[in-house]
Parts: C-alpha cells; structure tokens; sequence
C-alpha cells in the first residue's frame, strides 16, 4: 500500500505540472495571429489565462501533498486530510474547466479560413491540427482520474488507520486484563 500511496500522490504533482506545461503552449502558435483570428484568438486567450491561473493552484496543491508528507505517512493527520480535500478540487474543477473550453474552441478553429490557418502555421513552423483541443481533453480526464485515485488511497489509508486503532485498543485491553 505504501508505495501504491507513493505513486498516486507523486503522480498528482506530475499530472500537475503537465497541465501546467499545456496552459503554457496551449495559444503560443497564435500568437503572431492576432491580426487574422480575431474572435478566436480573444476566446484563446481568455480559457488560456484562465486555464493557467487554476494550472498554477493545481501545481501548488500537488505540491503541498508531499511537503505534507502525504505521500508516505502511516497515518494520515487532519492537515493531510485538508491538502488531499483541496488537491482534488484543484484537479477535478480546472478539469471540468477545460473540457468546457476545448469543444467551443475546436469548433471555432475548424471554422477558421483556411487562408489565415496557413499563413499561421507558415509563422509557426507548424501544420493546420487540432491535436492541441485532444491534449486538453486527455489532461483533463487524466486530472480527473488522478483525483479519483488520491480518494481511493485515501479511503484505504481511513480503513487501514481505523483497524490499526481498533487493534491497538484490543492489545491495551488484553495486556491490561
């Protein structure tokens, strides 16, 4: 249990820092488009700086999950327990708030001329692809994933700490007796 635990609560900060890494080169190719997308470069830009500004929270709560040692403790304390409560909606809500972008955006980016595609993806160095939106989709059910897993463990670790306890007392009793 105890490396399963290590994993899971290691892999929240890797997951993290990749959705962190996507909110930084979600709109970096259009960029230099601002003269030819407009409309869909404004709606870029406002789901990526929101994207980036709950990326940020999702790293730091990560993080606080090992400065918090919660990732190998035997017993989990009520800090612990609140770290875990704030990592998983810090996973779970830019999650939902991505995948509310991505569709809207995909839609759009198809519909964009052709001709201000091309001359987007010459600046780039790049190719006319929707690839980045399916990135988005596959983060954030990663995202979403990993929050279910951190509160498996920690109903485990809830069930392990209660028959740990419940097997102290009777030992007391017993040696007491």
């Amino acid at each position: 249990m105890k490396k399963i635990q290590f994993i899971i609560f290691v892999l929240a900060l890797v997951i993290s820092t990749l959705y962190f890494i996507f909110t930084l080169s979600f709109s970096t190719g259009w960029a230099l488009g601002e003269a030819f997308l407009h409309d869909f470069f404004v709606e870029a830009q406002i789901a990526n700086k929101e994207m980036f500004k709950w990326a940020v929270r999702t790293v730091i709560a990560s993080g606080v999950l090992l400065l918090l040692n919660t990732h190998k403790n035997k017993k989990l304390f009520v800090m612990n327990f609140i770290a875990i409560a704030f990592a998983v909606f810090f996973l779970v809500y830019p999650a939902i708030i991505t995948l509310g972008y991505m569709g809207p955006l995909k839609e759009a980016y198809k519909e964009l001329p052709e001709a201000f595609l091309t001359i987007i993806v010459a600046i780039n160095y790049s190719n006319i692809s929707t690839d980045i939106f399916d990135l988005g989709v596959i983060i954030s059910y990663l995202m979403m994933l990993e929050a279910v897993l951190i509160v498996i463990v920690t109903g485990f670790k809830i069930v392990e700490q209660s028959n740990r306890s419940k097997a102290r007392k009777q030992f007391d009793l017993g040696v007491h007796e």
